[in-house]
């Protein structure tokens, strides 16, 4: 039995960063700790804390830091599995020209860790609009360049990328845009 911090509806896209921060200043290797299926979503990945009171003092650094009093704590009886946390955030910039696409730093973090060796050839990927225009025209919607580029971004290939999941989240508005959860929970109990 272990415990997990979420909030309700799970934990949105747009603070998975900040959880990451959280994690990543409590020594936590975001590349590899014990992980489980968010209760109730099966979106992404959450640590798995080992007793309630470790998981209470993170969701109480959680609601100090996003200002939010809806953190809580879900006990699971899933076993956990050793791995990095995931889906990975792109980041997405919609600006005059084009549109901007960029690792999340601290989802850069966790890919140095899980694949040491990887190195991304990119940390941006900037597309004019016409060149949008043309890939719409040609391959389709906004999910398909992102499976295109992805790889740029991260240096792992489209099944590596498809077992951590990826979103990719307005950076204007937080809106997800994109959303492939890691490949692995659909086979786990949410």
């Amino acid at each position: 039995m272990g415990f997990v911090v979420t909030c309700a509806g799970g934990v949105q896209d747009a603070a998975f960063p900040t959880y990451m921060r959280l994690l990543r200043q409590s020594k936590l290797d975001l590349g590899n700790l014990p992980r489980v299926s968010e209760p109730g979503t099966g979106r992404r990945w959450l640590p798995a804390w080992d007793s309630r009171a470790a998981a209470e003092e993170f969701a109480g650094r959680l609601r100090a830091n996003t200002g939010r009093d809806d953190w809580k704590i879900v006990e699971t009886d899933a076993p956990p599995s050793e791995g990095p946390l995931g889906p990975i955030m792109i980041q997405l910039a919609r600006l005059a020209d084009g549109l901007l696409f960029a690792l999340e730093t601290l989802s850069g973090v966790m890919l140095k860790s899980a694949f040491p060796n990887v190195r991304p050839p990119s940390s941006t990927i900037f597309l004019r609009i016409d060149q949008w225009h043309d890939f719409q025209k040609s391959h389709g919607d906004l999910s398909e360049l992102v499976r295109e580029l992805a790889p740029a971004l991260t240096g792992l290939k489209n099944g590596e990328l498809e077992e951590l999941g990826y979103v990719v989240v307005d950076a204007d508005d937080d809106r997800t845009w994109v959303s492939v959860p890691p490949a692995q929970l659909s086979g786990c109990p949410s």
